[in-house]
């Protein structure tokens, strides 16, 4: 009988356990889905900005045009691939229609090619986080999987690996925060003084 109960035990508790590695694993699909949906709702809404820019290009409106372009970077994000790779395309055109005011306004941008890089290596550098994040998720999962428990050094290195990118990618920011004011403000001096932006 003391067997039998003891046995009852344990069942019960790993059945407590697999339903809640479910669920967690649960939780953590929802929050991955709610995050990927923000920042798709939120790149659909600074696509339609770019529109909007070309509305103002179309009408020779070339400050109210790079007034907007200015904010409409995105340099806080997290999601996946497709998320990473929509978002390196909307700056690519972002820039496009950077050249398309400068023609407008007889005007160069000296750091283009920077703020160009800048832009390249932050994409990179959130590809390679997302990376570390899911390779430690999927890591995390396997030991528990395999009944073991996570070695430290093992979340020691990725934590390593993520808070180093984490620091690229906020240092990235500055930098292109920088290099975008240098270049917008340099349009507008251009613009005011009647001379070329070199």
């Amino acid at each position: 009988m003391f067997f039998e109960v003891i046995i009852s035990i344990a069942l019960a508790l790993v059945a407590l356990g697999l339903i809640g590695s479910l669920l967690r694993s649960f939780v953590l699909s929802a929050i991955t889905l709610i995050n990927t949906g923000l920042n798709l709702s939120r790149y659909k809404r600074l696509h339609a900005q770019i529109l909007r820019i070309d509305e103002l290009l179309e009408s020779k409106d070339p400050l109210s045009s790079l007034a907007l372009l200015e904010v409409s970077f995105i340099l806080d994000h997290k999601g996946g691939r497709e998320i990473i790779a929509a978002i390196r395309n909307h700056h690519h055109n972002l820039l496009n229609r950077m050249v398309v005011i400068s023609d407008m306004m007889d005007l160069h941008i000296e750091n283009l090619a920077t703020l160009e890089r800048l832009l390249i290596e932050r994409s990179d550098k959130q590809l390679s986080l997302f990376d570390a994040e899911e390779s430690l998720q999927r890591f995390q999962t396997m030991r528990k999987q395999q009944g073991k428990s996570t070695p430290q050094w093992g979340v020691d290195e990725y934590d390593s690996k993520i808070s180093e990118l984490r620091s690229a990618l906020e240092q990235n920011r500055k930098l292109f925060v920088l290099e975008l004011e240098i270049a917008t403000s340099g349009m507008r001096q251009g613009k005011s003084g009647g001379q070329m932006y070199h």
